[in-house]
């Protein structure tokens, strides 16, 4: 069976997307409604077809990808749940929590329908490994575990300037959504609280959003997660950097870099493994490899890819974040069905 994906939105994301499926040897088709964006695409991808319309690409789509900036999540969702699409959905979910609601209470009363959160981090050359590693038990018990996002969002890539436009603790939602998730998925356990700080000193004037995040993440076993979010690191590559400690050994690992290092008690030092370096195009390659091949029949899950129900609890974590960054306090982290009940 030849696939055909629908790519929404002809950005700097979108592009990603369309690479991806394209070296799969799908049929790609897009739709963007700015029509210089979209002559510009197809002079990019000779290959891919247009749609004249959202509905359109939907309708002519055995996979869709959502890639528009996070406002727009929700009516593009809808629609491609009510198709019964499957869908992926460029993280975060959405930009707020009771949209968010709206897309997995949607998601469940269609039962069926494969919806997907497009956090490529999971499937970076290593993390599927040290995942591993660490749920074996080849570490021991967990014990401190360190996530990051990390982004000098002053030089931003061409397509990429609708963030300029985000406000207040958009950032986190936007950027720091990978490092929370990191965080969450390693841990494998339910939040149980949560402590965050904001920085006041900024050094990026010309921007709107808050800066740098301090965020400890609580579990119900006890661990304490922490998560350091910033858009204002200038570093030659944007992403995320990993420590992972158990009783019996540590990984550490930066998405971007070609190896990762363990380290087993006893040892004297850390051990370098190399691995193939994969950029963001050849990650979203391999997510959409691992969501095709689901919606085929050839694989059971699309794990290590996060489902609906992994993005909603990453929306009521983030939300309860920004309780905390408001109140200065410790806050707990809501039940689902508590947040669901709410809406």
């Amino acid at each position: 069976m030849e696939l055909t994906a629908a790519i929404i939105g002809a950005g700097r994301v979108g592009s990603y997307h369309a690479k991806g499926q394209l070296a799969l040897g799908t049929k790609v088709v897009v739709y963007e409604p700015d029509a210089e964006r979209a002559k510009a695409f197809q002079e990019q991808f000779s290959e891919v077809t247009l749609a004249s319309s959202l509905e359109e690409a939907v309708d002519m789509a055995d996979v869709v990808h959502v890639c528009v900036p996070p406002a727009h999540h929700l009516e593009i969702a809808l629609l491609c749940i009510e198709r019964r699409k499957p869908t992926i959905i460029e993280k975060p979910l959405a930009l707020n929590l009771e949209e968010a609601v709206q897309i997995y209470k949607a998601v469940s009363a269609a039962k069926d329908v494969p919806v997907i959160l497009a956090t490529s981090f999971r499937v970076g050359p290593a993390l599927p490994a040290i995942y591993d590693g660490v749920h074996s038990g080849e570490i021991g018990a967990l014990t401190s575990l360190e996530t990051s996002y990390v982004h000098d969002v002053k030089n931003l890539e061409p397509g990429n300037t609708w963030r300029k436009q985000l406000e207040g603790t958009a950032f986190l939602y936007e950027g720091g959504s990978h490092g929370i998730d990191l965080n969450m998925w390693l841990a494998n356990e339910p939040v149980s609280s949560v402590q965050a700080i904001v920085a006041t000193k900024r050094v990026l004037d010309e921007y709107k959003w808050d800066e740098d995040f301090a965020i400890s993440l609580k579990y119900q076993d006890g661990l304490v997660g922490r998560v350091w979010v910033s858009a204002s690191a200038p570093l030659p590559r944007h992403g995320s950097h990993i420590e992972v400690y158990g009783s019996m050994g540590a990984y550490r690992v930066h998405t971007k870099e070609p190896y990762y290092e363990s380290f087993k008690d006893g040892e004297h030092e850390w051990q370098r493994h190399p691995i193939d370096v994969k950029y963001t195009m050849l990650t979203i390659q391999t997510m959409a490899s691992i969501f095709n091949d689901y919606v085929q029949g050839k694989r059971e899950d699309f794990k290590p890819m996060p489902d609906i129900a992994d993005g909603i609890r990453l929306m009521v974590v983030m939300d309860t974040i920004e309780k905390a960054i408001a109140s200065g306090k410790t806050e707990p982290v809501p039940s689902l069905e508590e947040i669901l009940s709410s809406f």
